[in-house]
């Protein structure tokens, strides 16, 4: 086997993200390698084994955060290292975007300003119908200044620690929701029992689940003229499963529970229809609770791959618990 060592040709890449540098790259004071602005106030340190020297990225608005769908794969598929490093300063906080902002050129242009881009990115984030990160600041106060300045302009945002948005993503599947209190009880697929906080201190995310994954479908075609089979033909398509559900958080810090139409085992409900046992327990859950919504268009933008560069297959899950928690987060500090 002949080694051959030669100079690198084409530009310097990110090695956070792989892609092209310009010169206004963030350069690691330990190693020297270069990254964009976005992706050192993502990671917060080297990438580079053996480094993980903290990067240096200056100023309160100097540190624009990337789109939740963007956000919430590269959160599914790090590591729990990875995932310390990012949460490990206390001091950072992240101005997230709320839906619901209103879509004026004044509100599109300052938080276009605040990204240090373009009016049109910052209406993109604007008429996003779920939560979106903004920028990632350093106190605070710095946060809240950035708050209520975009609260002049009409638009909504909150603070919130990065240490508590930068945590794994993960839920408790509910294997089976039968009668008892609050409101029923629930399962988990294991047996054990999930307790469920008391209504008023109870928020419900109601979601739509879509999945997306290729599908292979073999025919035989036969030849009238010659009477016998020819070659089977094959078709690629895609198949999308969509099903209602719903995260069940509570004021207490932990993983929310994830109740599904299709995993549920609804028992002690006499609905003759597996709709109406789900519309049911929803409607049981949800009384007396905070209700909030990640469906319709919501649930289509936050599609991403299950693993990037190996399979095929789309979900729009860790998208959806991602901006759950920041929904979670939102009305916590409310």
């Amino acid at each position: 086997m002949t080694i051959r060592i030669a100079p690198r040709g084409g530009p310097a890449t990110c090695p956070y993200c792989h892609d092209a540098l310009d010169a206004t790259a963030v350069a690691c004071p330990g190693c020297a390698v270069g990254y964009h602005d976005e992706c050192a106030a993502t990671f917060g340190r080297c990438a580079i084994i053996g480094c993980r020297v903290p990067l240096d990225v200056t100023g309160p608005e100097a540190a624009p955060l990337p789109r939740l769908v963007a956000v919430a794969a590269r959160l599914a598929t790090l590591s729990a290292a990875d995932l310390g490093a990012l949460g490990d300063d206390a001091e950072a906080f992240v101005v997230a975007l709320l839906p619901g902002a209103p879509d004026d050129a004044d509100a599109a242009a300052a938080v276009g300003e605040l990204l240090g881009q373009t009016a049109y990115d910052g209406r993109l984030r604007l008429t996003s119908p779920a939560p979106e990160p903004l920028v990632r600041v350093r106190g605070r106060a710095a946060a809240e200044a950035v708050v209520t300045r975009l609260a002049g302009r009409r638009v909504r945002a909150v603070a919130l620690p990065l240490a508590a948005l930068a945590r794994p993503l993960a839920r408790i599947d509910a294997g089976e929701v039968a009668p008892g209190e609050p409101p029923r009880r629930v399962v988990d697929g294991s047996g054990w029992d999930v307790p469920l906080p008391r209504a008023a201190e109870r928020l419900v995310v109601a979601v739509q689940l879509v999945e997306v994954k290729p599908r292979e479908e073999t025919t035989n075609l036969w030849s009238d003229a010659r009477g016998r089979k020819t070659k089977p033909k094959t078709r690629r398509t895609l198949e999308r499963r969509t099903e209602p559900g719903a995260l069940v958080f509570g004021r207490a810090p932990g993983d929310p529970v994830l109740l599904r139409r299709d995993l549920s085992r609804l028992s002690g409900c006499r609905e003759p229809t597996t709709f109406g046992r789900w519309a049911r327990v929803l409607e049981e859950v949800s009384r007396g609770a905070a209700v909030l919504r990640l469906e319709g268009g919501a649930a289509q933008v936050l599609l991403t791959r299950r693993r990037p560069l190996v399979d095929q297959v789309e979900e729009n899950l860790p998208g959806l618990l991602l901006a759950a928690r920041v929904l979670h987060l939102a009305w916590l500090e409310a």
